[in-house]
């Protein structure tokens, strides 16, 4: 259960655009959770602010989220992301707000019909923070913290609670939001209020779908979550170890073929060097 609308306490939104975007939101998330084949809306509403050098990138069959500062990889994340009936939609988008204990209003969708508004605490399918990625589409902490690394939710992704929390804290630091600490540590500890945070620089979030990739120096395989494959998983394989500048004349395609195998339920992944027939990593073409 993820896809939600905005709303939040009526105390915490106090002036009446605040309340018209809610509204238009929480429209949009209705719609877009409504059916049976249904992914959040992509579009974003995001006001004109200064760009984050942080960044964001989800790899849906990866099941991983990872945080950058620049260049550099800051810290990656396991996730849970759309089963195949509500996918995790491909995009570019932006975070631009954070809830901390949210409230969850079921979607108007079959799958939804028989939950109940849900108020802040443990039981709450939203957890302790969500961060807004745009128009019905969240990251947010889960109490179903078993799903992580699998396709369960309805379309949002899902993180453990250290996690989005550990996320949320990094993310209000390095764009400069107003709100203390305390502050943080005191919603963090308890579950009766809810505050919205307006991020003055908006991170930019890129959701993408590869099911084969090169990372440090290792070639990783992923399940093919929403069946989108085109051509065959071999020659995948091997197009983006050329891309990576590795020399596919050389590659063991018993190996490989083990690899790929193991993908069909699995996530699998080898050091390049061991897959090039026991060449050293840097054997590349360049």
């Amino acid at each position: 259960m993820t896809c939600i609308t905005t709303k939040t306490s009526g105390r915490m939104l106090n002036s009446a655009a605040r309340v018209a975007r809610a509204a238009v939101l929480a429209v949009a998330a209705n719609v877009a959770c409504g059916g049976a084949s249904a992914q959040p809306a992509a579009e974003n509403i995001t006001p004109q602010k200064p760009v984050s050098d942080l960044s964001l990138e989800l790899n849906i069959p990866a099941m991983r989220l990872d945080l950058r500062r620049g260049r550099d990889l800051v810290r990656s994340y396991t996730v849970a992301v759309g089963m195949r009936a509500y996918i995790t939609p491909v995009g570019t988008f932006s975070l631009y707000e954070i809830t901390w204990n949210p409230w969850w209003y079921p979607p108007a969708s079959p799958w939804a019909r028989k939950e109940k508004i849900t108020p802040p605490g443990p039981s709450n399918p939203m957890g302790k923070v969500k961060l807004h990625i745009g128009g019905a589409l969240y990251l947010h902490a889960t109490p179903f913290e078993a799903s992580m690394g699998r396709a369960a939710s309805h379309a949002c992704v899902r993180m453990r609670s250290a996690d989005a929390v550990s996320l949320a804290r990094l993310v209000q630091h390095a764009t400069g939001a107003r709100i203390a600490d305390a502050e943080v540590d005191s919603l963090i500890a308890r579950w009766n209020d809810t505050r919205v945070v307006d991020l003055p620089a908006v991170v930019r979030a890129s959701f993408v779908y590869h099911l084969a990739e090169v990372r440090n120096d290792s070639l990783l395989l992923h399940p093919d979550v929403y069946r989108r494959r085109t051509g065959s998983a071999e020659a995948e394989a091997l197009r983006v170890l050329a891309a990576a500048a590795f020399d596919t004349t050389r590659v063991n395609r018993a190996i490989l073929k083990q690899l790929l195998q193991k993908t069909r339920s699995e996530h699998a992944g080898a050091r390049v060097d061991r897959i090039i027939g026991g060449a050293p990593a840097a054997a590349r073409t360049r």
